[in-house]
């Protein structure tokens, strides 16, 4: 006897002179043709929205990622990845999960190794009914580490579902200053006066922290300045240190840039950047003399600026001049967070 699994039930194949017979009849059917009997097996009424293609699945628990094309529709696919991409607030993909199997399957954990990710729509202890589906929402929080990427593993009874995250926190200060421009480092200390009049100062950190000051000024000042200022003042934002500002000398589709990197502060993050609007960020991975290697492929062009980003905060408060009804002027100044 042959047996066989499908999204129409389990059936069996009974090889004798006299008859062919199915073991589900209620799922399928035998249909005579001139060729002898095939089998047609009736597909399983699921809701609108998830269209599952009738061909057939292992005996497995099934992950299916929901993406919209260019007119918005929904569809599925069943690559296993979501990517957040910038991460300036709340932000929420989805997926279904699908029990193939004929038997039950439960849900025993959920382990996610991604900072600042949620999920909802399933839970630990969750019962998966053959061919029973649920839709899962995995939220990407405004708050958590810079790099949200990980994992979020689905761990059933027998089997273990794996979706890849990607995604960055990174609010990029893109705005090249106008004038101005100081970098510095600041030591924070406390300071003893004694009877005499003299001064002794404590360190009340290792080492020093780094300070950016410069001006804005731009027609496009309303088009995201007062935007990332009001986040940044709320979590942190990331300035380029124009001072190390490195030049491409290679073009492509590259994870690997070709610098002059000496006496550049680079150190966990940078940008490519060609105009406030138009620029790549970047975690790095390796740094040396001529080269730095990033997390994924940028498109770059011989001539863009490559500049170390710094993690920081806006000063409590902050200055500004209207100088047309177009046009304003901004001091700042941001304080590395560490």
């Amino acid at each position: 006897m042959n047996h066989g699994i499908g999204l129409g039930g389990n059936y069996a194949f009974n090889y004798n002179s006299n008859a062919l017979t199915i073991s589900n009849p209620k799922k399928g059917a035998f249909v005579k043709t001139n060729k002898g009997f095939k089998i047609k097996l009736t597909t399983p009424k699921t809701k609108k929205a998830f269209n599952i293609s009738p061909t057939y699945h292992d005996l497995a628990m099934w992950a299916y990622i929901i993406k919209k094309d260019e007119k918005n529709k929904e569809f599925t696919t069943t690559d296993r990845s979501l990517d957040f991409e910038m991460i300036t607030s709340d932000k929420v993909l989805k997926l279904r999960l699908r029990n193939a199997d004929v038997k039950d399957t439960t849900l025993e954990n959920i382990d996610i190794t991604s900072s600042g990710i949620t999920v909802h729509g399933t839970k630990i202890g969750d019962i998966y009914k053959p061919n029973q589906w649920r839709e899962v929402s995995i939220i990407a929080l405004a708050v958590g580490d810079i790099d949200a990427s990980g994992v979020v593993n689905f761990i059933f009874t027998n089997q273990v579902i794996t979706i890849l995250i990607k995604g960055t926190r990174a609010v990029i200060f893109s705005y090249r200053p106008a004038y101005n421009y100081t970098e510095s480092k600041v030591y924070k200390t406390s300071i003893f006066t004694s009877q005499n009049g003299k001064e002794v100062r404590y360190s009340l950190a290792d080492g020093f922290k780094k300070k950016v000051s410069f001006s804005v000024t731009s027609k496009e000042i309303e088009s995201g300045v007062a935007e990332i200022l009001s986040f940044a003042m709320q979590r942190y934002c990331l300035v380029p240190l124009w001072n190390s500002t490195a030049i491409s000398k290679t073009s492509g589709m590259l994870n690997i840039l070709t610098c002059d990197t000496t006496l550049k502060e680079f150190d966990k993050y940078l940008v490519v950047w060609r105009n406030f609007k138009d620029y790549e960020f970047a975690k790095i991975l390796n740094l040396s003399d001529d080269k730095i290697i990033i997390d994924k492929q940028v498109s770059i062009n011989t001539g863009d600026f490559i500049i170390p980003l710094l993690k920081s905060t806006p000063k409590q408060s902050l200055n500004y001049s209207v100088l047309t009804s177009e046009v304003k002027s901004y001091e700042l100044e941001f304080m590395e967070l560490l």
